[in-house]
């Protein structure tokens, strides 16, 4: 890539790129734009002060220098007064532009250091056509960043101000901006402060650094930094943060802790070793604040004395997580064996160090970064499983899941994580079960089933004790069906239990829904306890509806349990207050012994009655139950039998018209007595 460039300056006609003559683009490099065009002529001109003596030669008027960032494109310039125009007026200048659109063509330098390359030329060019800059670009070795660096170490005053000249660069790129002075009456001085201000803060802020020196009034320029010419500054400074590099002197600022460190690191460390860690520190803080960014940046650059195992161990899992979170995948990948080595030293103890070992494993898994998630996760497990009450093995496996989709570091053979968190799943207390058991899924090809036999066994009774633990399901756990299973033949034997209060008890959180998880058809119709669960379930399913449309609600069900479960479908129904419930369900479903005793417990006593004592509409209530019982296969004769009652029972209840001639003829009878009488 390249730099276009362009030279602007007062020019007669046939020196014009536009055929004008006056002011205008004297050269241009090919492909320059007309919007690039108009940016220089609006922000980056050398401007000659209005102030400048008229006894002065103008050539004396001091030079100037721009950065801007417009509409995405990176500008520079470099400016002199040149006397007077070509019509004898005073006022001239020449004024050399560059610009590019790519921030690779900057690259390895920052903007201010630009102003050292060694392509600038301050002068006309042989005609309209000027040549474009190829980057990287050559500076000036007073411009490189290790001079820069080694003249800020040898100047004891520079050094004491760097932390406030750098608490006001940040100071100047806040949401609310206070603008940097710099005076003196040397521009290259200005921006040898400029460019060395600007390595020592992260890139990207650099790139967003607008400077522009000298001008005659701070307030007026655009630009995070000015510098300002002694001969060409008007009014007071109050308002800004002023350093004046002839007085020596600096407004005061709150320092930054950044910028503390940084001054520090520049005294100790040689030019790349602090610029390293000055950019580490400086890309890291705003989403690890300046603490953490600071201790990192000295941990991944070898900077940091260690203080203990813990300490360091800490502070690397405090980072992965920070930046896993904050999205800088690409640093956690740069500095993966220094971070790898600082959490694989130390031995975890303590809620708090099994929690953030499982934050760094889930966050390095979900950017992608196995082989540092295996350096926390091996480590951890060899910590847990020095737990001898293995007290903190449920809290870390939480923490862990956390985000559902849990996998193993494939940079490690399985075979490393299983034979621990086989002895964890052993030996963990009950309540961590639930968790171990959804992390070990990812692993189940690996453990032995045979061997965590009686781990799954007591996962099984603490469900049955405490179902919450289960409430979202089991599909995502270690050999959740052999689970599963293992739950319906516990629910169907506690719902059969000769104890009221345990068979009770399981029966109302079936009618509740709180079995509702188990999939019994997942597990096939081949699983006896399976199918038996079904019914159960579906008997539960039916007792949820309310008494009065239960009948209804069984009639339109297309899959309904079996008769065994009958007690349990029709609970809270009695007879004969809801005959058509129990009739559909005997036509539906069946009988059994224990719902034919219950039946005629009722029907028998019914039809042992006086007929003439019975409605006609209670009699004719029981027919739908008789006819249901008179259709069961194979056919018994005491349900033809009752049929038969049944059917002379209600032909026996007399009828109203009868029940009239009755009372009439006793009436007559009484009447006749008393006559007689």
């Amino acid at each position: 890539m390249a730099f276009h460039t362009a030279i602007y300056t007062d020019v007669t006609r046939d020196e014009s790129v536009d055929g004008e003559d006056g002011f205008n683009f004297q050269a241009i490099s090919e492909g320059i734009t007309g919007r690039e065009r108009q940016a220089i002529r609006e922000r980056m001109l050398h401007r000659i002060s209005g102030q400048w003596p008229v006894e002065r030669d103008e050539r004396e008027h001091p030079p100037s220098c721009a950065f801007a960032v417009i509409d995405d494109g990176y500008y520079f310039s470099r400016g002199i007064s040149t006397g007077t125009t070509n019509n004898g007026r005073r006022g001239n200048q020449l004024t050399q532009a560059a610009v590019t659109g790519a921030a690779d063509d900057l690259q390895p330098h920052r903007p201010a250091q630009l102003y050292g390359a060694k392509r600038w030329a301050l002068e006309k060019a042989d005609g309209t056509v000027c040549e474009p800059w190829f980057a990287p670009l050559e500076l000036d070795p007073a411009f490189e960043a290790e001079a820069l660096l080694s003249a800020l170490r040898n100047d004891p005053w520079m050094l004491q101000t760097l932390p406030a000249f750098l608490s006001m660069i940040t100071d100047a790129l806040a949401a609310h901006p206070k603008k940097t002075v710099l005076v003196h009456d040397d521009l290259d001085t200005v921006m040898r402060w400029i460019a060395t201000g600007t390595l020592l803060i992260s890139n990207s802020d650099a790139l967003r650094l607008e400077y522009r020196a000298f001008v005659a009034d701070p307030f007026r320029a655009q630009g995070h930094i000015i510098g300002t010419h002694p001969d060409l500054l008007q009014g007071s400074l109050a308002g800004a943060h002023v350093i004046n590099l002839l007085d020596r002197t600096v407004t005061d600022i709150d320092l930054t802790p950044l910028s503390r460190k940084a001054a520090e690191w520049v005294s100790d460390l040689d030019a790349f070793d602090a610029l390293e860690i000055i950019e580490i520190a400086q890309r890291w803080e705003p989403h690890l604040g300046a603490e953490l960014a600071v201790s990192g940046a000295e941990l991944v650059t070898g900077a940091r004395t260690t203080i203990s195992s813990r300490e360091e161990w800490k502070l690397g899992v405090r980072i992965v997580e920070a930046l896993a979170a904050a999205g800088l995948t690409d640093d956690l990948e740069i500095y993966v064996d220094e971070l790898g080595d600082a959490v694989s030293m130390h031995q975890l103890s303590g809620e708090e160090d099994f929690r953030a070992a499982a934050r760094a494993a889930r966050f390095t898994m979900g950017a992608g970064l196995e082989a540092l998630a295996e350096a926390v996760v091996l480590p951890t497990l060899s910590s847990l499983a020095e737990d001898t009450e293995l007290q903190w093995s449920g809290i870390w496996a939480r923490e862990l899941s956390h985000s559902g989709d849990w996998a193993w570091p494939a940079t490690a053979e399985p075979e490393q994580f299983t034979a621990p968190l086989t002895e964890l799943l052993l030996g963990a207390p009950d309540e961590a079960l639930p968790a171990l058991f959804q992390v070990a899924q990812p692993l189940a090809a690996t453990l032995s089933t045979q061997q965590l036999r009686p781990a799954l066994d007591r996962a099984v009774d603490l469900i049955m004790r405490t179902p919450a633990v289960a409430a979202a399901g089991v599909g995502s756990w270690y050999e959740a069906a052999a689970i599963e299973r293992g739950l319906m033949k516990s629910l169907v034997a506690a719902s059969e239990h000769n104890d009221p209060g345990i068979s009770g008890r399981y029966r109302r959180q079936l009618q509740e829904g709180t079995w509702d998880f188990l999939n019994p058809e997942a597990a096939g119709t081949l699983v006896p306890a399976a199918v038996q669960f079904e019914s159960l379930r579906r008997a539960a399913q039916i007792a949820r509806v309310p008494a009065t449309e239960r009948a209804e609600f069984i009639a339109g069900t297309p899959r309904l349990p079996g008769p065994e479960n009958w007690r349990f479908a029709l609970t809270g129904l009695t007879l004969p207050e809801h005959i058509a419930a129990f009739a559909i369900w005997i036509e539906r479903v069946g009988i059994t012994d224990s719902l034919d005793a219950v039946v005629f417990a009722s029907l028998g006593p019914f039809l042992a009655q006086e007929p003439r004592n019975v409605k006609r509409r209670d009699a004719e209530a029981w027919e739908p139950l008789v006819e249901a019982l008179q259709g069961t296969v194979p056919p018994q004769p005491h349900y033809q039998e009752s049929g038969q009652r049944l059917t002379q029972f209600i032909a026996d209840i007399p009828t109203a018209r009868e029940r009239a001639k009755e009372k009439s003829d006793a009436f007559m009878s009484i009447f006749k007595n008393r006559k007689e009488d």
